[in-house]
């Protein structure tokens, strides 16, 4: 994850100034008989150039049965390995957009031709300011709209910590479906593996919405 992408992701936390949570504008997905509230994990960028914690995140994920959907920036064509690898192991692929309009629409067409010449494959996910989300809807993009932005700070709090803070917000939300945010750096890494027990223990559902359920 490049250095830019990660200091967008640190400016979006809301560890320090939690903001009351709200559900995304479509109505979501209600969970059948017996199902717990369903949580669709993201989580945005791609890796460092060793990988490490990217790597560790999806090991994690793999061992515990669970996928999410993981956007990028449009350069996919210097990460076709992982990138293939997220596809390859039930994940989805999304594009991260930090520009306005016109150059917004440009990173999604460059990343969605890298997607091609990577995987034989396109997306319609879409992670961007809401600026755009009314025009690329309108075109059947389909735009992140999370509610919670769980991207754990600096070493300020132990796993099991960050783990219950995340569980309060969720239940005081009340949501039936509530859609993650996490980064792929070592922080989450760290902390991924005690946040998927406590959701298991709590019967959270954790999957990956269809395009067409965001």
């Amino acid at each position: 994850m490049n250095l830019q992408l990660k200091e967008y992701q640190r400016a979006c936390s809301l560890w320090r100034n939690p903001r009351p949570l709200t559900s995304p504008q479509r109505s979501p997905p209600i969970p059948g008989p017996g199902a717990g509230p369903h949580l669709h994990p993201h989580l945005s960028g791609l890796p460092l150039p060793d990988g490490e914690a990217l790597d560790s995140i999806l090991t994690t994920l793999e061992k515990s049965g669970k996928s999410g959907v993981f956007f990028a920036p449009e350069e996919l064509s210097v990460h076709g390995d992982m990138v293939r690898r997220l596809l390859g192991t039930g994940h989805s692929v999304g594009i991260l957009v930090q520009a306005g309009t016109r150059r917004g629409r440009a990173e999604l067409e460059a990343g969605n031709r890298a997607l091609a010449e990577q995987t034989r494959s396109c997306t319609r996910y879409v992670y961007c300011g809401e600026a755009l989300w009314e025009g690329l809807e309108a075109e059947g993009w389909v735009c992140w709209q999370e509610s919670l932005d769980a991207v754990p700070l600096d070493g300020e709090q132990s796993a099991a910590s960050y783990s219950y803070g995340v569980l309060r917000q969720l239940g005081r939300a009340a949501l039936n479906s509530a859609y993650v945010t996490l980064d792929d750096s070592r922080q989450t890494a760290d902390v991924l593996p005690a946040l998927l027990r406590q959701l298991n223990y709590r019967e959270y559902v954790v999957s990956t919405p269809m395009e067409t359920k965001l």
